[in-house]
């Protein structure tokens, strides 16, 4: 593979392309991929080219090892283990940029918050049928609320280890979906106190919620109190009470709109989520802010090397940087394992506790069809 630069029109743009035989036996080239505009390219990092080259001449000499441990090694010598940088940059050298810390965020949301279990059953209630998961396009917003600032970002476009997701996509949904969130706000309101009160750091999700809306906050607590009340909603209301307290002071305001509701109730859940991971980095011995979790989160990458012919042979190689540690911990924290510098996708699977799927699975039907020229033998399913 090689490096071509191609004037059209105005402007000049980079390929990679690839020598072949053809039929006839004749030396041949194909556009492998397009990777856009030079100049702008350039703007974004001025070694880009030089990056480029020096990354397809390893890809050409890359050798084949039947020992995982071998390869890796090799890996590291040639310095593909590199260090991934504190701010956005080009997709490293034309392959795309994944985030592997989504799989902690999916643990929470699914099995801690089982916020997919109540949105789904909300949606099920509805009188109304629907073209698209609750659950999936609120989970969704949360990571692009996480993750709008880290290298997986494409224009609209996320890419994250198992979950890859296009904004744009699901955009056509959103006033369904905020039609839905905005006419359950108390029924949401009462689910995430008590799932606070026992996952995370309740006196601050208490004064968040007041914050965000004091008004639908006390009509909950109202209606508390005309119903039976279990042992652990007694506690969960005092332990409430200094915080609501708190509240007084500030006016009251009208119930939010369903577009307002929809936008704050993803700030809480992210909120809780993070407070969810300090939780368990404390129980572990360690005590991080709220901000350096979060930045931690958004530099837990990987990118990929993808055979254009045999991505049953793709690798995922890890970047390293200066919160490779605290993503080792927060995985840990959470049952998973750090992956390593280089993994094939069984590894992958087994460290992130990704249920056997495919390479397209991993890596998301439009990197998949962008990276992968179709062949013969396509990537199979485990």
């Amino acid at each position: 593979m090689y490096v071509h630069v191609r004037k059209s029109g105005n402007n000049r743009y980079v390929y990679i392309m690839e020598s072949y035989r053809n039929s006839e036996g004749k030396v041949a080239h194909r556009t492998i991929e397009k990777l856009g505009r030079y100049d702008v390219l350039l703007k974004k990092d001025p070694q880009f080219l030089e990056k480029l080259r020096n990354n397809l001449r390893l890809r050409d000499k890359f050798p084949r090892y039947d020992n995982l441990e071998q390869e890796n090694l090799w890996l590291e010598q040639q310095g593909l283990n590199i260090e991934a940088p504190e701010e956005n940059s080009l997709a490293y050298s034309g392959m795309p940029v994944y985030v592997y810390s989504n799989r902690v965020l999916r643990h929470i949301f699914r099995k801690i918050l089982n916020l997919e279990y109540m949105l789904s059953y909300m949606q099920s209630q509805s009188s109304e049928s629907f073209d698209f998961t609750l659950s999936t396009l609120i989970y969704h917003r949360i990571l692009a609320k996480f993750f709008s600032g880290s290298d997986c970002v494409q224009g609209t476009l996320y890419t994250l280890i198992g979950d890859s997701f296009d904004l744009k996509d699901e955009h056509a949904y959103l006033m369904q979906v905020r039609t839905i969130i905005g006419s359950q706000q108390e029924r949401i309101l009462s689910y995430m106190l008590k799932k606070a009160s026992q996952n995370a750091n309740l006196p601050e999700i208490a004064v968040a919620l007041g914050e965000l809306n004091a008004t639908t906050l006390n009509n909950f607590l109202t209606s508390l109190n005309t119903v039976r009340q279990d042992e652990k909603n007694q506690l969960l209301l005092a332990g409430l009470q200094p915080f609501l307290a708190r509240l007084t002071p500030h006016p009251a305001r009208a119930d939010l709109s369903g577009q307002s509701f929809l936008n704050e109730f993803e700030a809480l859940v992210t909120k809780a989520m993070l407070e969810i991971i300090r939780k368990a980095l404390l129980k572990q011995g360690t005590d991080y802010s709220l901000t350096e979790i979060e930045r931690a989160l958004t530099r837990a990458c990987m990118t990929v090397y993808i055979p254009p012919y045999n991505a049953s042979d793709t690798l995922y190689i890890k970047l390293s940087n200066s919160y490779t540690g605290l993503n080792n911990q927060i995985l840990s924290a959470f049952g998973f394992e750090a992956p390593l510098s280089c993994s094939r996708k069984n590894d992958l699977q087994r460290a992130l506790k990704i249920k056997y799927c495919s390479n397209r699975e991993i890596l998301g039907d439009a990197v998949y069809e962008r990276f992968v020229i179709p062949d013969p033998s396509p990537d199979q399913t485990c």
